[in-house]
């Protein structure tokens, strides 16, 4: 009896041992299927991270060269601004009309520096900068290459403002001229689109012109692409003569010419467009376009 009894509880206790490994079992397949789904999940995580990551690479990639461009386009805006030269505002008041002789305004140029020059306004209030005047032909032009080259006479009268002053007003700046003077017992004027000095390097040749306009001729055509010539420094085109030396007085010759407003004669006549006269006043100006 005692020996059934105890197989009774051993069967039991091994029915009672099988049914806690039965749900230790279960216990471990929800584990499992949890894991799973866990390391499913941290997949799926790790996939979108690495995309994000692939992106936001790609977006520093093109942060970084758009930084490039503006940087580039920073520089190359910061150096136009620095070469090109600027005029001062002036109205009509600074400035006054033509045949006053009295005004002056400042330029600003590349590097800092910054000169004095006359000024007029015409009928439009436009502003233009005097770069040659001839008045009594009092003023001797008949003169070495420097002193073209650095400018000389009074603002107050005749003067011419020097080619260097020229060249760097125009080379980064397109630029206007405009030619008044006497045909006649009428004023008349010649206007070029796009006036421009090379430099020293160049003996200050006149590159561009543009196109012309005016009543008094396109007396200045035959200089374009010529160089500047003096007494002293002869670049003129002519096999035999010095024309500078001929005419007293620099310019833009081709082979002595038809046109030369620093011509000195004893009779105070000019030559332009291939007419000679005595055609003062007679004014060079230059004016930003």
């Amino acid at each position: 009896m005692i020996q059934y009894e105890e197989k009774v509880d051993e069967l039991q206790n091994e029915k009672i041992a099988n049914e806690n490994c039965e749900k230790y079992y279960d216990n471990l397949l929800i584990e499992h299927g949890k894991l799973k789904r866990l390391v499913k999940d941290l997949e799926t995580n790790n996939t979108d991270l690495d995309s994000k990551y692939n992106q936001q690479t790609t977006e520093n990639k093109n942060l970084i060269s758009s930084k490039t461009q503006l940087s580039d386009k920073l520089t190359d805006c910061l150096t136009t601004l620095k070469q090109k030269s600027v005029v001062i505002p002036c109205d009509k008041l600074s400035c006054p009309a033509f045949g006053n002789y009295s005004a002056t305004h400042v330029v600003n140029i590349e590097n800092g520096q910054s000169f004095k020059i006359p000024c007029n306004s015409d009928e439009s209030n436009l502003v233009w900068s005097v770069i040659e005047r001839r008045l009594d032909q009092s003023l001797d032009l008949d003169r070495r290459w420097i002193e073209y080259r650095e400018g000389f006479g009074d603002f107050q009268k005749e003067f011419f403002i020097g080619l260097e002053k020229l060249h760097l007003m125009t080379k980064q700046q397109p630029h206007q001229l405009l030619i008044r003077l006497r045909v006649g017992r009428e004023m008349k004027f010649a206007k070029y689109s796009h006036f421009e000095i090379a430099g020293e390097d160049e003996n200050y040749a006149i590159r561009s012109l543009g196109e012309f306009s005016g009543d008094a001729g396109d007396g200045m055509r035959e200089s374009e692409g010529k160089s500047f010539s003096t007494f002293d420094r002869d670049n003129d085109l002519h096999f035999k003569s010095n024309c500078a030396q001929v005419s007293k007085g620099g310019w833009w010759f081709d082979d002595c010419g038809t046109t030369n407003l620093n011509y000195q004669h004893s009779m105070k006549l000019v030559r332009w467009n291939n007419h000679m006269g005595s055609h003062t006043p007679i004014e060079m100006l230059i004016r930003p376009t």
